[in-house]
């Protein structure tokens, strides 16, 4: 099985640099993500409102 990279995380994450989930850009909050250093629910900017269809 292939490791995911912090790459691949970035590439996911809404690139906004906004340092809501207290690191200075998405690539940093990508690779503690990728490093299980890191919980996913710390992205304010993935929020359900956000993601909800209509």
């Amino acid at each position: 099985m292939a490791k995911v990279t912090a790459m691949d995380v970035y590439k996911l994450l809404p690139q906004t640099n906004c340092e809501d989930c207290g690191e200075a850009s998405c690539m940093a909050f990508a690779t503690k993500l990728s490093e299980k250093e890191a919980d996913l629910t710390l992205c304010t900017e993935l929020s359900d409102k956000k993601f909800k269809k209509t």
